[in-house]
């Protein structure tokens, strides 16, 4: 029998499928209420796409609004398998500049993981509004393994603006299961609340071509045995 080989090793690429997420479990207030033009429904700007939901009801999460102690708290579940990138639109309402921090966020994953995110004023999170007390981000793109950045997602006919948070998840995280994400806040209401007005996840998915690639070579492979 004559034996046939298909020699080479084909690799599977990937690459990042946005996913927007829901907040609607934590929300407490309407986003336009703070300004009449901040947008609405599917928005993509600076690359990263949110879902901010109808202003019809209530459409983020305030820690200003919320009526628990510190610290104030926003959880957002996720349960996704390869994340590499978690943008979050986070402003506050006034600011500290430096540290110590008022704001954080933290991921979990199910394998007990914790990655934590320390917000400082003036570098990662800023006032919604120019001369709440912090108007400066970074503007770090791109953003390395582990590491943050923050730049500016949209701004409004006023000066009014939102911020994208980006966090690029350590690279030992793309095994791992993102199971929830938890905002927290430990300022006061005449010093500094920060808001979470859209969360999306960048997840690494194998690219329908090169799937299809490797598909095809495998129905080679059994055509070809058929045939020996």
């Amino acid at each position: 029998m004559k034996k046939l080989m298909l020699a080479g090793v084909l690799a599977v690429n990937a690459f990042a499928a946005q996913v927007t997420l829901d907040i609607s479990g934590g929300v407490n207030g309407t986003l336009q209420d703070v300004s009449a033009t901040f947008p609405e429904g599917v928005t993509s700007s600076a690359g990263i796409e949110f879902n901010i939901a109808p202003s019809s009801g209530p459409n983020y999460w305030d820690a200003l609004l919320d009526a628990s102690s510190n610290p104030r708290q926003l959880a957002v579940n996720v349960n996704l398998t390869g994340v590499t990138h978690l943008y979050s639109l986070v402003n506050t309402r006034g600011g500290v500049p430096g540290l110590p921090t008022l704001a954080s966020v933290t991921l979990f994953a199910t394998d007990s993981s914790i990655f934590t995110v320390e917000l400082e004023g003036d570098n990662d999170i800023r006032s919604y509004s120019p001369g709440g007390g912090t108007d400066t981000i970074n503007g770090t793109v791109p953003v390395t393994a582990g590491s943050w950045g923050t730049v500016n997602w949209f701004t409004d006919g006023g000066g009014l603006r939102l911020d994208a948070l980006i966090i690029a998840l350590p690279s030992d995280w793309s095994t791992k299961t993102l199971g929830f994400i938890l905002y927290e806040d430990n300022g006061d209401d005449l010093t500094q609340r920060m808001f979470v007005s859209g969360v999306t996840a960048d997840v690494a998915t194998p690219e329908p071509a090169t799937v299809s690639l490797v598909a095809g070579a495998a129905l080679v492979m059994i055509g070809l045995r058929k045939r020996a």
